[in-house]
């Protein structure tokens, strides 16, 4: 089971707060992190239900990086 989730990137640069995605992996009753996309987004809520949409169609992390350029490609 895997589930995906919204990390946001700390940087003193940036004047907006970018996004990415973590997939984690259920394991012996925790949750351990197996994906990462890097932050690619300025806007939480965009990415969140990119997240959510990813758990629910139970997205393998392997496709991942597939989900966030079509992600990207529909901005």
């Amino acid at each position: 089971m895997y589930r995906y989730e919204v990390f946001e990137m700390r940087t003193v640069f940036a004047s907006r707060k970018p996004y990415g995605i973590v997939c984690k992996e259920k394991r012996n009753g925790g949750w351990v992190p197996v994906a990462v996309a890097a932050p690619f987004s300025g806007d939480r809520e965009a990415v969140s239900r990119l997240a959510g949409t990813c758990t629910a169609r139970r997205l393998p992390p392997e496709r991942l990086p597939e989900a966030v350029a079509d992600f990207m490609e529909g901005r």
